[in-house]
């Protein structure tokens, strides 16, 4: 049986440096802001300040919320927390090959709360800080 009881997923989370690890099915992702770096360029004869581009840009933080299988998520918690950078992938699985991958850092793990009218369903919501770019291939 699957986290949610339905084998019909539309992605999955996975840990690609640790073997391909199922983490689970995505049900919610939250999607990072992309910020360029800018630096102050003002000079005396202005009267306002002025800005260029540093040509870095910086990935936001971002969050996914899964379904997980009842038997794995305080382990799986604890392990991707104590983790260092890992390669992370998203894999729609209605598409057959729409993959999003990206390096990030585990910076939080939240268990959401049990609910009694769907008790096989256990969800839990991670934190990612983006380590580098992210990118969306199918």
């Amino acid at each position: 049986m699957t986290a949610n009881g339905d084998s019909n997923f539309t992605a999955q989370l996975k840990t690609v440096v640790s073997g391909s690890v199922v983490v689970g099915d995505v049900i919610k992702v939250t999607l990072p802001e992309l910020k360029s770096g800018t630096v102050e360029n003002t000079n005396q004869a202005s009267s306002y300040r002025e800005y260029i581009a540093t040509g870095l840009f910086e990935v936001g933080d971002w969050t996914a919320t899964l379904n997980y299988a009842t038997t794995s998520g305080s382990f799986l918690s604890a392990r991707l927390l104590a983790k260092s950078k890992d390669v992370y992938q998203i894999a729609f699985n209605n598409t057959g090959s729409t993959v999003l991958s990206f390096n990030a850092l585990v910076t939080s793990v939240k268990f959401n709360d049990l609910d009694a009218q769907a008790p096989d369903v256990m969800q839990m919501t991670i934190g990612f800080k983006t380590s580098g770019s992210f990118v969306l291939t199918n």
